[in-house]
């Protein structure tokens, strides 16, 4: 790993995703820690996986992307992760998530504490909290880890894993956000913020003094919003395989770009491309092209 790349710490979810067409590696955080690692971030993921073929596969596959395995945990009883995932005519997916498995039980270690020691960014999401054992590594990580300039929350709401309070003290730990427009809803109802999108989202970004937000709007394309900007991106089109893991691409690469200290605006069409790059593979996680890879980052 390069050590002067920005250390990113991706906390919760590690499973694979069981398609109509076959297993593939995910999970949000996971998937976000593989898209991170592709545009040169220092990755470390810290989440569990169970002592079986899945988990094994998921070590091995995660080792192919460069993602730091030192605080992946391998429980000895619970199975790792899965989801039964169905796709609609449009790509669109419906999940089956399976409970009581690894993730849900991550424990807090010297490894993860060392970790937390040194680094520039944290993801961190709300499905991963659904356990207290898990959620009570995450506050404690989100607690600890003082050196991080960014702690993004994705806002990963999975029926019926969530509830009002859950979102609540999430945000109470971030200062960046990614949501799309179905969560939308869910955070303006909560904090009693206006009903059109781009005027909820620009509430929020002030109301909680966030670096910025993300909104992903799928083909109709995608809002950032900082201190000084509100940016709107229209939806590109695309021959869509299937929409898993867009949204992780997406938040990876607008983080990378905000650490590097390119302009928002840039960071923002360059997470587009990537999103709907990914948009055209199968599964969350395909192999990067190169140039998409390097982006504004190729002067770096």
């Amino acid at each position: 790993m390069d050590t002067a790349a920005p250390h990113v710490l991706a906390i919760g979810e590690t499973l694979w995703d069981l398609f109509p067409y076959g297993p593939r590696f995910g999970g949000a955080t996971a998937n976000f820690a593989c898209h991170a690692a592709a545009l040169g971030c220092r990755v470390s993921l810290i989440s569990r996986v169970g002592k079986d073929d899945y988990g094994r596969d998921a070590r091995s596959f995660l080792e192919r992307q460069a993602v730091d395995l030192a605080c992946l945990q391998v429980d000895p009883t619970r199975p790792t992760g899965t989801v039964v995932v169905s796709l609609n005519a449009a790509g669109q997916p419906t999940y089956e998530i399976m409970q009581d498995v690894a993730w849900d039980h991550l424990e807090w270690s010297p490894q993860i504490e060392a970790a937390a020691a040194h680094c520039d960014a944290i993801c961190f999401g709300t499905l991963g909290q659904r356990h207290a054992t898990s959620r009570a590594t995450i506050q404690r990580l989100l607690t600890e880890s003082r050196s991080a300039r960014i702690r993004l929350l994705d806002i990963n709401l999975r029926a019926p894993f969530f509830d009002d309070e859950r979102i609540e003290q999430s945000l109470g730990w971030a200062n960046a956000l990614k949501l799309n427009e179905d969560e939308l809803p869910h955070v303006a109802r909560i904090l009693e913020l206006p009903s059109a999108p781009a005027e909820a989202i620009v509430a929020l970004q002030r109301r909680l003094e966030l670096e910025f937000v993300i909104l992903t709007c799928g083909a109709d394309g995608s809002w950032l919003v900082t201190k000084n900007l509100c940016h709107r991106l229209e939806g590109q089109k695309v021959e869509v395989a299937d929409t898993v893991g867009a949204g992780d691409a997406f938040t990876a690469t607008l983080l990378r770009g905000w650490l590097a200290g390119r302009p928002a605006e840039q960071s923002h069409r360059w997470a587009q491309q990537v999103a709907s790059w990914v948009c055209t593979q199968q599964g969350a996680v395909p192999a990067w092209p190169e140039p998409l890879r390097q982006g504004p980052l190729a002067t770096l």
